[in-house]
């Protein structure tokens, strides 16, 4: 199949992607807060500048509290939309680290921090690298993330004028440089990596679908329908159900196709599949065609009677298809053969099926276009034989 009949389902990309972004995103949750603490508590920040030792610690906590109502939101409230799960996750992330620089930003450029301040720049460098890293497949993260964290620090130490300031914020202008063309180059391996593992998912899926589907009528075709058969008398062997079987045939098809042609006989067979696409409405029913003119449907769960109802709904569907041929309007018939039993593991399911058959041949030879049904005892007859 041409890769071109194949595209990616960006819901299930953006959902994808969300979710390993939300994944690589959980070791945050906690970090920055702890880092904090460690940074804080034992150099005695909290008593030397208790304002800001506690406005930061409070803002640190409402940001990792949103972290936490986001992660919470992602695992039992699945229904909220993913582009406001992926805004809401993004902007918390960005938040924490525009406040880790600007608390750089602030150490640096204020009396009363020199003995933390090696500590927190290192704890920026590493926060900012290995944040960088893990969240690099979401653009805005792997561009935004390390300018908040670094950027504020470069401007701290050209602020400052101190001897050798100028140095540290060259390296660290370096440092961003580098860790935003690696996390560019991460992201685009991600992005390619995931996109191409959901085409490969969606073309096994289309393979698929089209080994189980005819393809003039893009109904199930006959391999399909013996599966399901066959699982569906299996059912009807352990749950005692009934289950019927329709066969339903054009009328004088081959002297359509002798007279308009077969690109005509391939328009009538679309139409007639549509219909039964159309009228058989349930879920657990199957419609495939069976071979050349005739179709097949599959009803479980479903007794003589009503068998005989959707027989006379698709017979009068058809009845009504008018095709259009040159100047000639063109009506189609068919003819429709019915059988119900309940399945028994001692009796093979072909019975049912010949039994549809022969309906159907009765069908026809009665003066074509109606229903007829295999009886009880016929079925009981063919299974016996």
């Amino acid at each position: 199949m041409p890769a071109a009949t194949v595209e990616i389902d960006q819901q299930e990309l953006a959902r994808r992607a969300h979710a390993d972004l939300a994944k690589r995103a959980r070791g945050g949750i906690f970090i920055y807060l702890v880092a904090w603490l460690i940074l804080t508590l034992p150099t005695q920040v909290h008593a030397t500048e208790p304002d800001f030792f506690y406005l930061n610690t409070a803002i640190l906590a409402l940001i990792m509290l949103s972290r936490l109502a986001h992660f919470f939101a992602d695992k039992f409230n699945p229904s909220l939309p993913v582009s406001l799960r992926r805004t809401w996750l993004v902007t918390t992330i960005l938040t924490g680290a525009l406040h880790w620089g600007l608390m750089c930003f602030w150490i640096l450029t204020h009396d009363g921090f020199r003995h933390i301040e090696f500590y927190l720049i290192a704890s920026a460098a590493v926060l900012g690298i290995a944040g960088t890293a893990a969240l690099s497949i979401a653009r805005e993260i792997r561009i935004l993330f390390p300018l908040f964290m670094l950027m504020p620090t470069t401007i701290a130490y050209l602020y400052r004028h101190e001897s050798d300031d100028w140095i540290l914020a060259s390296m660290v202008v370096l440092a961003l440089v580098y860790v935003i063309g690696t996390a560019r180059t991460t992201g685009r391996d991600y992005w390619q990596s995931i996109e191409n593992e959901l085409l490969a998912a969606q073309r096994a899926i289309e393979m698929e679908k089209l080994s189980i589907t005819d393809q003039l009528t893009q109904l199930n075709n006959r391999s399909f329908f013996d599966l399901r058969f066959s699982e569906e008398w299996s059912r009807g062997c352990r749950q005692g159900s009934t289950l019927s079987l329709l066969m339903v045939d054009l009328d004088r098809f081959k002297r359509l196709n002798d007279t308009y042609g077969h690109v005509f006989g391939d328009v009538c067979l679309q139409r007639v599949a549509e219909v039964l696409r159309r009228e058989v409405k349930r879920e657990s029913d199957l419609v495939a065609r069976y071979g050349g003119e005739e179709f097949v449907v599959l009803l479980p769960d479903t007794d003589a009677a009503g068998a005989r109802r959707v027989g006379e709904i698709l017979r009068q569907a058809i009845d009504c298809i008018d095709i259009e041929h040159g100047d000639e309007i063109i009506r189609l018939t068919a003819s429709v053969g019915g059988a119900s039993c309940r399945p028994e593991r001692t009796t093979a399911a072909a019975a049912l099926l010949k039994r549809a058959d022969d309906a159907l041949y009765r069908a026809k030879a009665a003066g074509r276009n109606r229903y007829e049904a295999a009886t009880e005892p016929e079925i009981r007859e063919a299974q016996a034989g």
